[in-house]
């Protein structure tokens, strides 16, 4: 049902044998997804975004990692579609602004320039009325302002968004 779901309205699909083994791997993650935040398995690399311009690191964008002591390293597509699928995600992505905001400065002083941070939110998260003020919350806390932080939308909501259209 959900391979059909997905794919679009009006559509069927023949059931498999990896269909079940796929619901059972996602199953198996989002159990151990839900503690993830509260175990300290995640982490966030952060991409250096150079500016030939001015000759500096312009940016650094946030990137999720999660590593569980059963599953080893999940990727990150794995781990973001199935946040999403499961809810999880606003506070997955609540967790990796905080960390990202709080390791700004440190960055900062690093490359000895005024790097802005950017994070990826998914579309559920990007509508929700509160999220400007958690944001300016989050960055006055670490006395930092809007202009230090950009927001990405990320390229599911939009493909969601795209396939819905096309069906």
């Amino acid at each position: 049902m959900y391979v059909a779901k997905s794919q679009g309205k009006k559509r069927g699909v023949r059931y498999t044998k990896g269909m079940e083994e796929s619901l059972q791997r996602s199953s198996l993650v989002a159990r151990h997804l839900f503690l993830a935040i509260e175990n300290n398995e995640l982490s966030l690399h952060y991409q250096p975004i150079y500016d030939m311009s001015t000759n500096q690191i312009y940016s650094f964008e946030a990137l999720l990692r999660w590593r569980n002591p059963t599953l080893g390293a999940v990727s990150a597509d794995e781990t973001i579609r199935i946040a999403e699928s499961t809810g999880i995600i606003v506070d997955i992505e609540n967790w990796v602004i905080n960390q990202a905001i709080k390791d700004l400065p440190q960055l900062r002083s690093l490359t000895c320039s005024r790097a802005l941070i950017s994070v990826n939110i998914s579309g559920l998260h990007f509508v929700d009325p509160q999220l400007p003020r958690y944001l300016l919350s989050i960055l006055a806390k670490h006395k930092l302002t809007a202009a230090d932080l950009v927001i990405e939308l990320t390229e599911s909501a939009l493909l969601k968004d795209i396939n819905e259209d096309n069906s």
